[in-house]
Order: structure tokens, then sequence, then C-alpha cells
């Protein structure tokens, strides 16, 4: 009986020393530890195995002044920020605490390995960056602000990526649309299209063609770009928007009209740049179908009335430049060039009905080039029989008058000081030997 009684006091005692070694791991409210894999603790990826007090702090803090050198990238639906990372603040003495708390072993854990613990810093709520990131419409403030967070407390130096809210609302009202047939000349239209298609211009953001493409710009050649980026254009004049930059192609193009096209360069630093005024973001809808680039902006709400027009101020005669050669026959004559007039023309914009003069465009004149025969009819000399030079009445004269018409000066041509003949219409030579009519 005693026997009996002492093994059950026994087996009491050793299952409530196992109750004792097993219930704190039954703590619902205690940290998850990292154990097994790795054999050192970290603290946001840092190794502090070993260290406590101040030699923790000074490791913790020099990590942070690192990461701070460098700006905090967030990116998503063509929008960006970059922002100084000391916005984000850490609570070191507090992650300290709490690495030390982790990393204690309990008095009926002695026999056990030293706790290997893996923490994040603690992190200070800051309104700023919140705010910062707020300025993305098409941006979800608090998501994104707690993934910036999250990343921060690890000290990750990765550009983050914003978490997007639903972007299908700011398609509610078209402010602008553009169709015109590619150019036959244009390639690689698709892929500029496609590159810039969904971009979204945020509320006093300033619009790039070049930055907007990046390397994509080298996927089409320069008749493409000047194509697309006129599409934008005339989509830009129909918007209210400030034009920061825009060069003119200096000739009309087969598409739009006149002073409604626009010019790219990237060699020699032509952009094509515009700033959303209104209070909403508005996106870019570029799409091809049956050789035709159709160029769309959407918003959430239209905000004011915008309508543009061209003036046609003047229109410039070309001239006429005439060339010579003996390769034709006698008589005939080649149009080389046929000529195209020149233009003047203002474009302008007006918004909820105040005009507003946006450009002066010139377009100088193709002259007309003409080429003519140089060749001349043979003619018959002069009859200088010394018989009808005879002097019978003695007078001195030849009795027989001949041709008085080299006397006549009404007959006579003049000529400039190259000694070229003028025409009495106002036509004249030039150095070339070109025959220049007005």
């Amino acid at each position: 009986m005693r026997v009996k009684w002492k093994i059950m006091m026994l087996c009491t005692l050793i299952a409530l020393l196992l109750l004792f070694i097993w219930l704190p791991n039954f703590n619902d409210k205690q940290p998850t530890l990292a154990q097994g894999d790795a054999d050192q603790s970290t603290i946001a990826g840092i190794t502090v195995e070993g260290l406590s007090g101040d030699e923790l702090n000074q490791a913790l803090t020099e990590a942070i002044n690192q990461w701070t050198n460098e700006p905090l990238i967030i990116s998503g639906e063509g929008s960006t920020l970059s922002l100084n990372r000391v916005a984000i603040q850490f609570d070191i003495d507090g992650t300290i605490s709490a690495y030390e708390s982790m990393s204690k072993k309990a008095w009926y854990t002695f026999w056990e390995d030293d706790k290997v613990v893996h923490l994040p810093l603690q992190t200070i709520d800051s309104e700023m960056l919140k705010n910062e990131i707020a300025q993305i419409s098409t941006w979800d403030t608090d998501e994104t602000y707690a993934k910036v967070m999250t990343l921060a407390s690890y000290l990750r130096t990765d550009e983050v990526e914003a978490v997007i809210d639903d972007v299908a609302t700011i398609e509610t009202d078209r402010l602008a649309l553009a169709i015109e047939e590619v150019p036959v000349e244009a390639f690689g239209v698709y892929d500029i299209a496609n590159a810039l298609s969904d971009t979204i211009i945020e509320p006093s953001f300033t619009f790039s063609f070049i930055e907007a493409l990046e390397q994509n710009i080298d996927l089409a050649n320069s008749e493409a770009l000047n194509f697309v980026a006129s599409m934008l254009y005339h989509n830009a004049l129909n918007m209210d928007t400030e034009i920061i930059e825009r060069h003119s192609q200096n000739k009309v193009p087969d598409y739009l009209e006149p002073g409604v096209e626009a010019a790219i360069d990237v060699s020699a630093d032509k952009d094509f740049k515009f700033m959303n005024r209104s209070a909403n973001p508005v996106k870019l809808k570029l799409s091809i179908d049956s050789q035709q680039l159709k160029a769309e902006v959407y918003t959430t709400y239209k905000e004011v009335d915008v309508s543009m027009k061209v003036v046609r101020d003047a229109t410039i005669t070309p001239r006429t430049i005439t060339r010579y050669t003996d390769k034709l026959a006698i008589g005939q004559a080649q149009e080389i060039e046929k000529g195209e007039p020149g233009l003047r023309v203002s474009v302008y914009r007006s918004i909820q009905g105040i005009e507003e003069l946006i450009s002066r465009d010139y377009y100088a004149p193709i002259n007309r080039i003409l080429l003519k025969s140089s060749r001349q009819p043979v003619t018959t000399p002069k009859n200088t029989d010394t018989d009808l030079q005879m002097d019978l009445d003695g007078d001195g004269l030849a009795d027989v008058e001949g041709d008085d018409s080299t006397n006549n000066t009404d007959d006579q041509v003049e000529v400039d000081h190259s000694g070229n003949p003028v025409s009495k219409d106002g036509s004249y030579y030039d150095k070339g030997g070109n025959l220049i009519t007005p």
C-alpha cells in the first residue's frame, strides 16, 4: 500500500513539474520567437548576439543612420514619391527592452539553449509621411503607409510598391479625344503608345513625354515620336493644363491642324511637357485600331469647359526658282518642285469663356523649282554685201539703209551689277545663275 502511494505521489510530482515547464509555451500573448534555423539573434536584420545595453543601442543607431543616407522611393500606377528617410523615426529603447525581455530565459529552463530572437525595429507614427502618401490620389494611403513602415522596421532599402486604389473611377469623364491615321513613315507607334497608356497624371504634376517613356523611347523613330507627342499636345490643349515645353516640327504634317503638332528630339533636349492644373487626376488612354491611333484623356469629374481653335493669320505665296540646263530641247521646261504656300498660324484656348494665346507658328513656303532649256535657236546672220553699201549720191552714206534696230534704246536689255539681264517684271538671277521670279 505504501509503495503504491509513493508511486502515485511520484507521478503527481512529475506531472506538476512537466506542467510548470510546458505552461509558458501555451501563453498566446507571448511573441513568436525564431528558433532552430538561425543561430544568432537579430534586430532589423542586424546581428545583435551577445550585445546589451549601450553596445546594443550604438549598433542600432549606426545602422539607422546609414539607412537614412538614401531617399525612400515609393512608386505605383505611374506616380513616384522620393522622400527623406529621416521622416521615419524609431523607438530604439522600446526595441531593446522587448529584445531583452524575449531573450531572457526563465529559471526553470536553465538547461535549454539560449533563445534566438529576431525582431523588427519599433517605429513611431509619422503623420507627415502619411500626408505625403495621401497626395497621390490613386494610392491607398493607409495600406501604402503600413507597407512603408513595415519595410522600414527591417531597414529595407528596396523601392516600395504602393498599394493602388481602384482606378476605374478615374475613367468617368472623357476630357479629350484625337483619332488620326498612323503615318506610313512612323515606326514604333504601337510600342510607345502601349508604354504611355494608363499613365495617371496627378494634380499639379508635370508630365514629361521623354521621362514617361524612359528606355521605351528607343523603340520608335522620330516620325513616330513626333506623331504621338502631337496627339498628346492636341489633348493637352483641350484640357485645363499649362503647356510647359513644346517645340514645332517647322512643317505642316499630314495629321491634325497646323499649329497643333509637336517635335521630340532627345539629343537636342527637345521634350513635350504639360502640367495638370485641375483638382483631379487624369488618365491617358492610347490604342491602335485599323492603323489609327486613338488618344483619350479621362478624369473622375470634368471641372471646366475647354475649347481650342487655330487661326490662320497669313498665307505666304511661294517663289518660283528657274534653273537652266542644256539637256532639255529648245523651248522645253520641267517642274522639279511643285511648291507649297507657307503659313502663319495662332493657337488659342478658351477655358470657361476666357481665351488665351497658346502659340504662334510660322511654316515657311516651299518654293517652286522650274527647269528650262538653255539652248537658243540659230539666227540668220545679217547681209554684209558691199554692193548694198555703195554711195551713189555722194552724201557719204550707203544708199541702202541697214537695220537700225540696234539703235533703238527701247529694246535695250537692263543688266544688274554682275552683267546678268534683269527682266522688266522684276525677275532676277541669283548668284547660282537661277532666275528668280517673284
